[in-house]
């Protein structure tokens, strides 16, 4: 009996020898070479047949003549009837499985598991993290239907490639700063796609960095921006004239609504000074001063909601050099 179980054994791993050996993998739509060792074979070759799993793919046999290349594989598949070479292009899914070759009736050793797979797709890079932002994980997405096995790759900044499997877990350092600036490249390949599909790089996983300026650099800052004001405001101030009770009272005016109804053009006699309605229109004008002065004359009196007077005084010596000057409205 002891016997009988070895010699069992012995049998079992030579069929196991058989399948296992040769491994391929090819892409679908790609094409199949097999080329079996003759060399076992003694005296001349008359018969030759290739067989995939239980079906038969081609039968040649020298004596009864003619070639005969049976269903699924007709019409791509061709035999060299001195090697014994098989070749079967246009791989298809169903293609795969263990290809075995016989010569003159004598089962080979060596058989073919054959895997036909699709190239792998262009990886993406989709990412989630902790509430706190401290611990993120990276997944290399992909539609890997009928691509399997596949492995992965990453790359992190300017590192080298590692293998890894589909997710990455990144995590910031113990100094409390994260790796943000760095880039995140995964990779995706298998036996047919050669260098692999790699996607793009994603960075800023952790989302943006907190601002490192310091809070009296920012009150330097703000300062600065006010002292420019103020420094800008009175150039200005002395360039135009203007007082502060012009720009409250534009200000003001600007609030309490339209206080105006007609527009008036005085013309100014340069000689003597007097101003003289020339054209009254009725339009909208903008309020600008609150009192009236000196300089100031009346362009009427017969407004409910306002009254209209000359420019102030300061304005009144850019006015008095040109011809026609505009009255201005003031709130009541």
């Amino acid at each position: 009996m002891p016997k009988l179980t070895l010699i069992g054994l012995c049998f079992w791993l030579y069929v196991a020898q058989k399948v296992v050996s040769g491994d391929l993998y090819h892409k679908v739509g790609g094409e199949l070479v097999l080329k079996p060792d003759r060399s076992t074979v003694t005296g001349p070759i008359t018969s030759i047949l290739w067989k995939h799993g239980k079906n038969k793919v081609v039968e040649w046999d020298k004596d009864f003549g003619g070639l005969d290349i049976y269903a699924a594989f007709k019409g791509r598949t061709t035999l060299n009837q001195t090697t014994g070479e098989l070749r079967i292009s246009g791989l298809k899914k169903t293609d795969s499985g263990v290809y075995y070759v016989e010569f003159n009736s004598k089962l080979l050793d060596r058989t073919y598991k054959l895997s036909v797979i699709k190239a792998v797709p262009k990886p993406t890079i989709a990412y989630t993290c902790n509430s706190n932002k401290t611990s993120c994980t990276l997944t290399c997405e992909g539609d890997t239907t009928d691509a399997e096995p596949v492995t992965y790759s990453w790359k992190v900044g300017e590192g080298a490639w590692e293998d890894g499997g589909k997710q990455l877990i990144v995590s910031k350092s113990d100094t409390g700063k994260s790796t943000n600036n760095y880039k995140y490249i995964c990779k995706m390949n298998n036996d047919v796609s050669g260098e692999g599909e790699v996607s793009e790089p994603v960075g800023e996983v952790f989302g943006p960095e907190p601002s490192e300026v310091s809070v009296g650099g920012i009150v330097g800052v703000v300062v600065l921006v006010l002292v420019a004001f103020i420094i800008g405001f009175f150039v200005w101030k002395k360039m135009t004239g203007y007082t502060w009770i012009d720009i409250l009272s534009k200000v003001s005016c600007g609030m309490c609504g339209k206080c105006y109804l007609n527009l008036t053009l005085i013309h100014i006699l340069p000689a003597n000074r007097v101003p003289k309605v020339i054209q009254t229109q009725h339009d909208s004008c903008t309020a600008l001063y609150t009192q009236p002065s000196m300089h100031c004359t009346h362009a009427s009196s017969q407004h409910r909601t306002g009254v209209l007077f000359l420019s102030h005084p300061r304005n009144l010596e850019t006015c008095f050099n040109r011809s026609v000057c505009v009255c201005v409205c003031v709130c009541v």
